[in-house]
């Protein structure tokens, strides 16, 4: 048996499971460390539920040893140190993934940092790269850019020469953008000048997890041709009365995107990709990937309701089991 997290009636509870038995081209992980994720606070409430055939335990990232191989599974050895990006399970003292969505993690890297990246930076990844396909020449507003995808997505979009706008709810949090690329940060009044702010010089890409509540503004600091990728809704999910005219004035591209519904072949490619670009960086000091804080697997609801108070400046861990 194992010990897991699961959500009922909003709140984290203690399980204990049978472990998973891999099969296929599964791998069964020994967790050292789970990452927590905004998603994972959505799915406790009942607002986020897990895909089809995905375990209702919580947890879309994790790092760990492989214990046992199923017998189709060629990629990995027992005792290999990996990082892997889930549909859920995380938070549990084994879990069971195909070997398409495991990576190895280098030696020169802790098994606690490991853990921050695959959720994390692959959705970072997929936002900078893949969907808003951001260029040297762009000016690119990231929202939320004091947490663990936006500080990711700040480095990201900063490595390809792009001028990167951040904004948080804190001193604290811009600050912290800064020093990691971002070259202006902005707090929440933003919305009340983006009319003039942005009016001669409007930004190229929004990368957006707040939705409804930045609607408006969104369009004002967009220029001619700018994407906007929406990738959550903080902010709510309803907008009323849309200015469908200065959108089509501006043609501008609206984008749409989760990574956790995706096929295991999408996630486990965008994941390859996303884990051998970032991780030889992070481990030569050129990303910073960055702890906030680190929390026991039954200090849970702690580390969520550090999530929830906005207080992280980085990325929240859980550490769960013995790593080496």
């Amino acid at each position: 048996m194992m010990r897991a997290v699961i959500a009922r009636d909003k709140v984290l509870r203690m399980v204990e499971r049978a472990v998973p038995v891999p099969s296929g081209s599964e791998v069964l992980v020994k967790v050292a460390y789970a990452g927590v994720n905004r998603a994972d606070l959505l799915q406790k409430d009942g607002h986020y539920p897990p895909p089809a055939g995905a375990s209702d335990i919580i947890g879309l990232e994790c790092s760990g040893t492989i214990e046992a191989l199923g017998n189709e599974a060629h990629k990995f050895r027992v005792g290999d140190r990996v990082a892997a990006l889930l549909k859920g399970g995380g938070y549990s003292e084994y879990v069971a993934i195909d070997q398409g969505c495991v990576a190895n993690v280098p030696d020169e890297m802790k098994l606690s940092d490991a853990a921050a990246i695959p959720e994390v930076w692959t959705t970072a990844y997929q936002l900078v790269h893949r969907i808003s396909r951001t260029r040297a020449t762009d000016t690119v507003l990231v929202h939320a850019a004091g947490s663990g995808v936006g500080l990711a997505a700040v480095q990201l979009a900063s490595s390809t020469g792009a001028s990167v706008i951040a904004t948080a709810r804190t001193d604290a949090k811009l600050k912290v953008a800064m020093q990691l690329g971002a070259a202006t940060g902005l707090k929440p009044s933003w919305t009340e000048e983006a009319g003039t702010r942005f009016e001669v010089n409007p930004v190229d890409v929004i990368l957006d997890p707040v939705g409804a509540k930045y609607w408006d503004a969104n369009l004002h600091a967009l220029a001619t041709d700018g994407r906007w990728v929406v990738y959550g809704s903080l902010g709510g999910v309803k907008v009323a009365g849309v200015d469908l005219g200065l959108m089509l004035r501006k043609r501008l591209s609206i984008y749409t995107t989760t990574l956790r519904s995706r096929s295991l072949e999408y996630q486990g490619a965008l994941f390859t990709d996303a884990f051998h670009e970032i991780v030889p960086k992070i481990v030569r000091g050129e990303f910073k990937n960055r702890i906030f804080e680190q929390y026991n697997l039954d200090a849970a609801e702690e580390a969520h309701a550090c999530l929830k108070d906005n207080r992280n400046l980085g990325k929240v861990v859980l550490k769960v089991g013995e790593s080496h």
